[in-house]
């Protein structure tokens, strides 16, 4: 699976002629291994198999398609984080992925409240740490701080984007949530 989209990735690198030039080779052999280390971190994760793979291509993405550049060690640490478990979404229609749910909605606050409808009642910081490791362990979610100019107040949106494989978290580990320190 991931070696897969670390090779799809590379191609996309080289254009469609696939010539790799010798000051190419040893830069994209470092990538290529990058990418296999953290990639193999992820499906040893019992996590839903869309979403193992969304992160896969994710990685391999970023360090040779983007070029940039990532720690292993630091990257395996935080995917490790990752609670095991969790319902896979995907926002929009059109993708007949196994074992992911379509939904409408694009604020994560929503999906949550309509996957867990008890989770409504829950106090401010519950719902804080929930949003922040719903978040955090997902790279296809965004957050924007917006502060109302009249109130003086801040209210943060959490978006999903389309077509990207989300994961939420069980009920009872977003009751618990504990963060990682920063995002995917």
């Amino acid at each position: 699976m991931s070696a897969f989209s670390i090779l799809d990735n590379t191609i996309r690198y080289n254009g469609t002629s696939g010539y790799v030039v010798a000051d190419d080779y040893n830069f994209l052999v470092r990538q290529y291994n990058l990418s296999r280390a953290i990639t193999s971190a992820v499906e040893k994760k019992k996590l839903p198999e869309a979403f193992r793979k969304e992160l896969a291509e994710y990685y391999s993405g970023e360090i040779i398609r983007n070029g940039n550049d990532k720690n292993v060690q630091s990257e395996i640490d935080l995917i490790a984080k990752i609670p095991d478990g969790g319902k896979a979404f995907v926002c929009g229609t059109g993708n007949n992925l196994s074992g992911v749910e379509q939904i409408k909605e694009t604020d994560l606050k929503d999906l949550i409240i309509s996957v867990y409808p008890g989770f409504r009642n829950q106090n401010r910081e519950t719902w804080k740490k929930a949003l922040a490791l719903t978040e955090l362990i997902n790279p296809y979610i965004e957050h924007q701080r917006i502060r109302n100019r009249e109130t003086k107040e801040y209210t943060d949106v959490y978006t999903l984007l389309p077509g990207k494989v989300i994961l939420l978290p069980d009920e009872s580990v977003l009751l618990n949530a504990r963060p990682p320190e920063r995002k995917l």
